[in-house]
């Protein structure tokens, strides 16, 4: 694998419960120079966002009347998530920014950046971008989770779904995933802190 140039831009994406807010922070905690690109949300916040990664509480009406600023609004679980064309650009301008950028994203979204960035990058540079993405664990540990975090039966049984889905859609994607893989392990710590250094390998 090339190692990308800098600055660089890390996509981290896989389904509900697969660990992706603990893995970033572990990553985070690692390469100390590294920073989010911030989402902009509808929603509130909730326990597990990282610190800067998202702007929560923005009305719907200004996601509206902000259409132009953003690269991309994508619906998900009756909220809006956006993000700013002016963040993802501080990123790549490497008169202002020398340190890796993370973005916590769903598929679409990587899609799209994907597609924005080969517009303003030539081929040889989109190597620049990484995008990871951590398979699911095992129905057993998932469930494990899930319960951990409050979800119900109900919405447990579809988040399982979804995750079969998720990771067999990416699986056959044609974006260049670099796939992390999410065993059973005793120590969950440990296991974390195993798939950030996977990550600090590819930069």
């Amino acid at each position: 694998y090339k190692r990308a140039q800098w600055p660089l831009i890390i996509t981290i994406t896989g389904a509900s419960g697969a660990g992706k807010s603990s893995i970033v922070k572990k990553f985070l905690e690692m390469r100390t120079s590294a920073r989010l690109i911030k989402s902009l949300t509808t929603r509130s916040p909730r326990p597990s966002d990282l610190p800067d990664e998202y702007e929560c509480g923005m009305p719907k009406e200004e996601f509206e009347k902000r259409k132009s600023e953003f690269l991309w609004i994508l619906p998900a679980h009756g909220n809006f998530y956006g993000t700013l064309k002016t963040s993802v650009h501080d990123a790549i301008e490497p008169y202002f920014s020398f340190s890796t950028r993370l973005m916590v994203l769903v598929p679409e979204a990587v899609v799209l950046l994907r597609e924005y960035l080969s517009k303003l990058w030539s081929e040889e540079y989109l190597d620049r971008l990484i995008s990871f993405y951590v398979l699911s664990p095992d129905e057993e540990e998932l469930r494990r989770r899930l319960l951990i975090r409050g979800d119900n039966e109900t919405a447990i049984q579809k988040r399982i779904g979804d995750c079969e889905k998720w990771d067999r859609d990416a699986l056959e994607s044609d974006i260049p995933y670099i796939f992390l893989p999410n065993p059973p392990n005793p120590n969950p710590t440990a296991g974390i802190e195993e798939t950030a250094k996977q990550m600090l390998a590819f930069l």
